[in-house]
């Protein structure tokens, strides 16, 4: 009976600290700086997540330019014929309440001869589609990857779509943008951000 007893008291003792303990689940959701995770697919590896919208020079995914593991989304046009059209990728979020909503993301623009009348752009849609901030825009041909972070709190508990898009005019250059590495997090305080866009190496 005393050892019933004792086996009973250990099993008991197990259980609460297993529930006292962060699952594993909460601990890769949540992160080392307790900031929560929100995009899926934000590394363009599987196919879930985002949707490219129709166009003549409609988005995909990609492996001819990847900042990690081994694909990104292209946008714009690479080769072919030059067309007028916009490029799109975007990903519907229900952002929840919280302090701080920061949005961070590396792209790869290239426009081949140098086209000022194209347009690359990255902005926030509402839940109907309307811009409601333009983060960044330009018409860039560094053909490396750049590194760029906003704060964007001002969309916490909304729905929202982040949307980056390449405009080609059909005339002069192509141009296109590779995206990966997107990540929509939720944290606990405001950090410092970018507010813009750097060259990664």
């Amino acid at each position: 009976m005393r050892t019933l007893t004792l086996v009973a008291t250990v099993l008991l003792l197990a259980a609460a600290l297993w529930i006292a303990s962060p699952s594993e689940t909460a601990l890769q959701a949540q992160g080392g700086d307790g900031c929560t995770e929100i995009l899926v697919n934000g590394d363009m590896e599987s196919y879930t997540g985002w949707s490219f919208p129709s166009s003549p020079a409609q988005g995909s995914y990609s492996t001819a330019q990847y900042h990690s593991p081994t694909r990104s989304a292209r946008l714009g046009i690479i080769d072919g014929n030059n067309v007028f059209s916009f490029s799109s990728v975007r990903q519907k979020v229900i952002v929840p309440a919280g302090n701080a909503l920061i949005l961070e993301w590396y792209m790869y623009p290239l426009s081949v001869p140098h086209d000022a009348e194209d347009l690359q752009y990255v902005n926030i849609l509402n839940s109907k589609l309307r811009e409601q901030r333009r983060l960044w825009s330009g018409v860039r041909n560094d053909q490396d990857w750049l590194a760029c972070s906003f704060d964007v709190s001002e969309f916490l508990d909304q729905t929202i779509y982040v949307n980056m898009t390449v405009r080609n005019d059909g005339n002069g250059g192509r141009t296109a943008l590779f995206v990966d590495d997107v990540s929509l997090k939720v944290c606990p305080a405001r950090r410092n951000t970018l507010e813009g866009c750097l060259l990664v190496t």
